[in-house]
């Protein structure tokens, strides 16, 4: 049966873990998971270490968790806006704003290619180009 004063001697003798001497233990015979070795692996190096080798291990995946959230981020980006244009291609309402400004892109470049003198008499060259899309 488990009471506090066991509790509290467990409490002791957790915390006086620092002071054995890990590498003087035979540990060839006890059945230890690879997380258990790992874990002393890690209590026996000096403390300096220790503080390096966490901080280079929570750099590292921190980085990994932020170009997981930044690719998911611009994948959601790129679907909304995937979305729009399906929705305003695929609407009535849609297609005519899409088509007005495409008229008024199409104005302004036929102007700037007839001033730059470019084109010569009155045809638009994306006129012709664009007569499939009506």
């Amino acid at each position: 049966m488990i009471t506090s004063d066991t509790v509290a001697g467990g409490a002791a003798h957790v915390a006086d873990l620092p002071s054995i001497d890990l590498s003087t233990l035979d540990l060839s015979d006890l059945d230890l998971s690879f997380i258990d070795r790992i874990a002393l692996w890690y209590a026996g190096l000096p403390e300096g270490l220790r503080t390096l080798l966490t901080v280079a291990v929570g750099a590292a995946v921190a980085y990994a968790a932020f170009r997981i959230v930044y690719r998911l981020i611009k994948g959601m980006i790129k679907a909304a806006i995937a979305a729009v244009l399906a929705f305003l291609l695929t609407t009535v309402p849609g297609n005519l704003i899409l088509a007005q400004a495409f008229d008024r892109v199409e104005e302004r470049i036929g102007t700037q290619l007839n001033v730059s003198g470019v084109v010569g008499g009155g045809t638009n060259p994306l006129r012709s180009w664009t007569r499939f899309l009506r």
